[in-house]
């Protein structure tokens, strides 16, 4: 009879040793998928796919700086870095390669075609507040 009563409390241990196990591993991948990045030049350029509090003159005056970003913001404002960044490794846009990234880059981000003169101009990049 003593054993009947030891079994189901082993298997509730058991049930939640297990539980524990699986948000374990759903925190821990969330923390290593919640990031995106890409390689521009040989420099990593990396943002946030959720939302996340952070400090920046980007963000409301009435917020003294602090403010959620949210992930198409984050990503939009990582690419023009990538971008402004590839402008200034280009040699006043002399070498076609950088050229093309520039161009690629900035295509995939806006669906505009335009060429890397264009586009490190400075016209045509611009930073989205945060909120």
């Amino acid at each position: 009879m003593a054993e009947n009563r030891r079994k189901p409390l082993f298997n509730m241990i058991s049930f939640l040793m297990v539980l524990v196990i699986i948000v374990v591993i759903v925190v821990v991948s969330g923390y290593f998928f919640s990031r995106q990045c890409f390689d521009m030049l040989g420099k990593s350029f990396c943002w946030s796919t959720v939302p996340r509090t952070i400090t920046s003159d980007l963000c409301p005056a009435e917020t003294n700086g602090t403010c959620t970003i949210e992930p198409a913001v984050d990503q939009h404002n990582t690419l023009v870095d990538a971008i402004i960044y590839a402008c200034t490794q280009s040699a006043n846009n002399t070498d076609p390669s950088i050229n093309q990234k520039i161009s690629d880059v900035y295509s995939q981000m806006t669906n505009i075609t335009q060429t890397a003169d264009q586009i490190c101009s400075g016209s045509f990049l611009s930073k989205w507040s945060y909120s």
